[in-house]
């Protein structure tokens, strides 16, 4: 066995002894957090979060209606402003083409 072989099988077992521990840590904590998340303390304040969320939502809901209803406001005034500068241009048309 060469020495470059030596040291691939070295850095290779050194990355799986790394990997190994990451593992193992993300499973320690992720047994920790399991264990925390079943406490009433825990779910208590899931809850909370939850409430906080659903209420931040609520009022963006509410502020995108009301603009969203200002905006639909301007629209009918607009297109009734079209019918009425439509209807003046017929009209007008009607007087040129009567006078000719």
């Amino acid at each position: 066995m060469t020495d470059d072989d030596r040291r691939q099988r070295a850095q290779q077992t050194r990355r799986d002894q790394e990997t190994l521990r990451d593992t193992l840590e993300e499973s320690d904590d992720r047994e920790i957090a399991m264990r925390w998340a079943k406490t009433p303390e825990a779910q208590m304040h899931m809850q909370s979060r939850v409430r906080a969320s659903v209420e931040s939502l609520t009022s963006e809901l509410v502020k995108f209606r009301k603009s969203s209803d200002k905006a639909s406001d301007r629209l009918v005034w607009l297109s009734a402003l079209v019918v009425v500068l439509t209807a003046a241009l017929v009209a007008l048309t009607v007087v040129l083409a009567v006078r000719s």
